[in-house]
Order: structure tokens, then sequence, then C-alpha cells
């Protein structure tokens, strides 16, 4: 049963990171006059372009991560700073106030409330800084978006389905 719910954990967590990267490229600056891109190569390349140009961005962030009968839903104050500088801070649900940074392959994290001024130190990987799906901080940013998807191009697992114009921007859907 566990390798079951895994692969169907890698199955969502796939589906999550190219519904984000199709939803950044809507947002991009391509517009009618620029060529259409016939196929999940250009897509990528002229995304990835624009990540590339990205040196900081901010968001709010909502999450749901369900495992089994345990839902954690949350929403973040975003922020990622380049080169790979990580801060969330939940404003809503389970562990408000707390605080999460990943900078150089390292977590550092706060609870809210009383005990807010202990700064502990993890690995991105340890179960008290990871949901309870397993989602980690170093896996949330668009630069590991791009790899997730350069991977799914390398393995043949992602397609072009439909590009289609919508007020003047051309939508891609991967």
């Amino acid at each position: 049963m566990a390798p079951i719910r895994a692969e169907i954990a890698a199955t969502c967590h796939f589906l999550l990171l190219t519904y984000l990267a199709v939803i950044l490229f809507t947002f991009t600056s391509i517009t009618a006059a620029d060529a259409p891109l016939r196929n999940v190569e250009q897509v990528l390349e002229a995304l990835e372009r624009k990540v590339e140009k990205i040196s900081t961005y901010t968001c709010k962030l909502h999450s749901t991560a369900i495992a089994g009968t345990i839902k954690e839903e949350r929403v973040f104050e975003y922020a990622f700073n380049r080169p790979r500088s990580i801060r969330m801070r939940v404003i809503e649900g389970n562990d408000r106030g707390s605080v999460l940074v990943y900078k150089n392959g390292k977590v550092h994290g706060r609870r809210g409330g009383l005990i807010s001024w202990v700064v502990l130190t993890y690995e991105p990987s340890d179960r008290d800084v990871v949901n309870v799906r397993g989602g980690r901080i170093d896996q949330s940013d668009l630069l590991f978006i791009m790899e997730a998807l350069r991977n799914a191009k390398r393995g043949k697992k992602i397609v072009l389905n439909k590009n289609e114009l919508v007020h003047g921007k051309m939508h891609y859907r991967l």
C-alpha cells in the first residue's frame, strides 16, 4: 500500500509543479504579436528565459496537504531571492506565526507565540519542517519547478496540450 501512496503523491507533486509553471508562464509578457510556440521544448525554453530574469519574488501561497486522514491547510507569505534564499511565514492555518528560512542548504525555523525567540536549524528533509506529504521548503521555488519540468521533458512525461489567446496574451497548457 505504501508504494502506491508514494507513487500517487509523486504524481500529484509533479502535476502541482506543472500547474504552477503554467500559471507562471500565463502571467509573463507573451503577447499576440509574438510567434506562437509550437512544442514543449519551445515553451520550456521561453519559460526558462523568463525565470532566469527573475531575481526576487514574493507571493501569498495557499497550501493544502493531505495524507490519509490528516489535512494541513496554511497560507504563507512567501519570499524568494537569488541565488537560493526562501522565507515562508505562516499567516493562516496550522502553526500560525511560524517562520522558515532556507539558505545555504539549511532550514532555520521558529514557532510563533511565546517561544518565537528560539530559532532551530534543520536539514530540509527533517520531519519537523516538511508537510504531511513530505513537501519541502527547498522544493518550493521556481528554480526547483524548472528543474522538475526539464526532468519531465527528458523523460517525455510532458506534452503541450493547448495554446490559446486570452485577453491578448498567449496561454500554454502543458
